[in-house]
């Protein structure tokens, strides 16, 4: 065990306090508040528990004056209530007139409306929010106030990118191009490269637009960006400031307590026991804390095995209610739900909210926030009581701190961290950059697309000069009018796919192209069209191309498994008695009973949720299921065919089949056979670099076997989903090597 100790942290206090504010903000908040005046682009650096959110709200008092609107991206939608809630104390403290609206998924299917889709509401709520005044509970009624919009990224995606309803489309892109003076994106650092991409987008838009031009103002909150970040933001070209930690000031205000470190070698599983001794020592001592685990399971395992009354979970399958009663209670024990901007509220807490912390860390960016949990005393009256940390990490990490950190040290915080990013212990996360300046300028095309399919032609040029500038920032090779083909491509392949149109004789030229490496006469096609097997071979081929690409179309995984209804009785999984999650994550590491059907659920339980499965869980299991995949190679291809033809390259396929060390029920290996998955599967040569590219990463192969016409069989490593598309770009030197090409492979589009 490494035994240190971590100063106290502060932050500067602002000279000034124009607003009259209860308490005289930061100097980071005012500094905010000022470059957001002058610059189109300000970016805060400033750490967890600081008051990054304050700061982006002070620039609330100069829109009030203009009339501007607000939107308020917040990656979880827990947070988007958290936000929402304390946006509506700081706009009724200072007495601003702003109404405040939080929307997801789950509201919009809830509001009335005469309008029955989610589009469709969500555009009549952004162009009239009183008409939604009672069931919002809005508080500025008397007439059409500026409003404060908070949503999730996925909302924003999903309207920006043309993905609702076709008849809504247009609206909802205009909506949230056209609509805020200004846009907050907190946690800004928690996206990965296809995430930022899409912001970006957003940004070149807006210049490209005139929208800055009009004074549109962007704050982006972040405690630990990564340089690429900053990188591709300065290509926009757009006045630009960041906030970043400062030194001494002459006034300044307690953050941070001092802390107590232990570093241990280990997992909450490997270390139960460790954890346990400690944490019921200061349980016993009246102290509140946490524990944050990196995986669902070792915490519903420490749960169970802690014996302490006064303790909940903040899980993904805990409800809002159950997560909310968890910050009454001593102890927490919570997955990275928590990481991403979460207060833990104490009621009537003189000193610091957690006072100690146990935390599994597998990247500096992860320890760094997550012993920031513990010791936040900004604002509170009690602040000289140090707090306790025990830090859980890999055995190379804990090898090299043994062998760099000075044993009862007191680092001060930054020191500390600026020690951890050197040695770059533990390791920091893998960033699929790569990403940027392969698919993205493809995945931005397709709103480019749909704008200027709907535009008059004598203002098309506006599209292109969009393109040109997105072309630059993203170091795109592919030309307008050749990515205007692929896209009309894609939208024929879609309305094929729907039913809306024939197959051409195009169609099936490709096909012959990507089967044969040969076009044919048209006669000979025609001929060809007229086989129901060819035809098929050919839907099938369709549906592939379409699938593929479709699946870019996502802000998150397309890949998502089937969803569980639980019956819970013991608290095993949730504290709710009925919960939903991932199937898979159950059926790997819960025992279980499998209902027949939602009927019979409903009969024994009396809940009315829905889902794919119906299962009661039973207990632990003593050691993870090992689950696989199989799937039968498409169009008789053997396996030198099915190696050249759909390795080591993004495609979607059909037929997958999940695969088991237990048995499981057909109805759960069958699941994903009539989808459509993309996936990206390597030769067996280049297993070594696939392990390489994703290392630390959350992002993990599994094994497929491929089942060739001969029966004979192949197994394989996959990745699946839309992660594909952020590994793929990451291997084209090592595919490049290993097929002996005369240059890297193209990005397969």
């Amino acid at each position: 065990m490494i035994e240190i100790s971590l100063s106290e942290d502060y932050e500067p206090v602002s000279k000034e306090n124009p607003f009259n504010l209860e308490y005289t903000p930061l100097k980071h908040q005012y500094q905010t508040y000022r470059a957001l005046q002058d610059n189109q682009i300000v970016m805060n650096l400033h750490n967890t528990g600081t008051g990054k959110t304050l700061a982006s709200l002070l620039y609330l008092f100069d829109l009030q004056e203009i009339g501007g609107n607000v939107l308020f991206i917040a990656p979880t939608n827990e947070l988007i209530h958290q936000h929402a809630r304390d946006i509506k104390g700081f706009i009724t403290e200072n007495d601003l007139k702003f109404n405040v609206i939080n929307v997801d998924a789950g509201l919009l299917e809830q509001l009335t409306s005469q309008a029955r889709r989610n589009g469709d509401k969500l555009h009549r709520l952004l162009s009239n929010p009183l008409e939604f005044a009672k069931e919002l509970d809005l508080e500025f009624t008397d007439r059409s106030y500026p409003f404060v919009f908070v949503t999730n990224p996925d909302i924003f995606y999903y309207a920006l990118y043309f993905q609702y309803n076709r008849i809504d489309r247009r609206n909802l892109c205009q909506d949230f191009a056209a609509l805020f003076s200004y846009i907050v994106i907190d946690e800004f650092h928690y996206y990965n490269s296809k995430q930022f991409a899409n912001f970006l987008f957003f940004f070149a838009l807006s210049k490209g637009f005139g929208y800055f031009a009009e004074d549109r103002r962007i704050c982006l909150l972040s405690a630990t960006p990564a340089q690429y970040v900053i990188n591709y933001l300065e290509e926009l070209d757009l006045k630009m400031e960041i906030i970043d930690l400062e030194g001494d000031q002459e006034k300044k205000l307690q953050t941070l307590t001092k802390a107590k470190a232990e570093i241990v070698a280990g997992d909450l599983d490997e270390e139960i026991d460790l954890v346990e001794d400690k944490i019921t020592d200061y349980l016993h001592q009246g102290l509140e804390g946490v524990i944050i685990g990196n995986s669902l399971s070792r915490i519903n395992r420490a749960f169970a095995q802690i014996e302490w009354p006064d303790k909940e979970r903040i899980t993904g399958p805990q409800s809002r209610r159950a997560r909310q009663e968890a910050n009454k209670k001593q102890l927490i024990l919570a997955t990275p739900t928590v990481d991403i901007g979460y207060n833990f509220d104490k009621e009537n807490k003189n000193r610091q909210n957690i006072d100690f912390a146990v935390v599994e860390a597998k990247s500096v960016d992860e320890l760094l926030q997550r012993i920031g949990r513990a010791g936040r005393v900004l604002g509170k009256e009690i602040q000289n009581q140090p707090s306790k940390l025990l830090i859980l990490v890999d055995d190379n990490s804990y090898s090299v701190l043994a062998d760099e950190l000075e044993k009862n040290k007191e680092y001060g915080r930054k020191e500390f961290a600026k020690l951890l990013v050197k040695l770059n212990t533990p390791p920091q996360k893998k960033e699929f950059v790569q990403y940027i300046n392969s698919y993205a300028l493809l995945e931005s095309f397709y709103p480019l697309y749909e704008m200027y399919c709907a535009m008059p032609d004598e203002i098309k040029d506006y599209i292109e000069e969009l393109f040109n500038l997105l072309q630059e920032i993203f170091s795109g090779t592919k030309s307008f009018r050749k990515l205007l083909a692929i896209m009309s491509k894609f939208k024929h392949h879609e309305r094929v796919c729907e039913g809306e149109e024939e197959l051409s004789l195009q169609d099936c030229q490709d096909f012959s192209y990507w089967f044969d490496n040969r076009t044919y006469p048209d006669d000979v096609i025609e001929e060809y069209a007229e086989n129901s097997g060819f035809q098929k071979s050919v839907m099938d081929f369709i549906r592939q191309e379409y699938a593929v690409k479709k699946s870019l179309f996502n802000f998150r995984d397309s890949f998502n498994g089937p969803r569980a209804v639980v019956y819970d009785p013991q608290d095993i999984l949730a504290s709710d008695e009925v919960t939903s999650y991932d199937l898979l994550h159950v059926i790997r590491n819960y025992k279980y009973d499998l209902y027949s059907s939602r009927q019979q659920f409903k009969e024994a339980t009396g809940s009315d949720l829905k889902g794919d499965f119906y299962l009661q869980v039973r207990d632990f299991r003593s050691e993870k299921m090992r689950l696989s995949y199989r799937l039968k190679s498409p169009y008789g291809l053997d396996k030198q065919s099915f190696e050249e033809k759909l390795c080591n390259r993004p495609l979607a396929l059909s037929g997958l089949e999940l695969v088991s060390d237990s048995a499981l029920k057909s109805e759960i290996t069958n699941y994903f056979k009539e989808e459509y998955i993309p996936m990206l599967i390597m030769t067996n040569n280049l297993t070594s670099n696939l392990y390489g590219a994703v290392k630390n990463s959350a992002i993990y192969p599994v094994k497929i076997e491929m089942i060739f016409p001969d029966y004979d069989s192949e197994e394989y490593y996959v990745i699946l989903g839309t992660a594909a598309f952020l590994v793929y770009p990451e291997l084209r030197g090592a595919i490049y090597a290993a097929e002996n090409q005369k240059e890297e492979p193209e990005i397969i589009i």
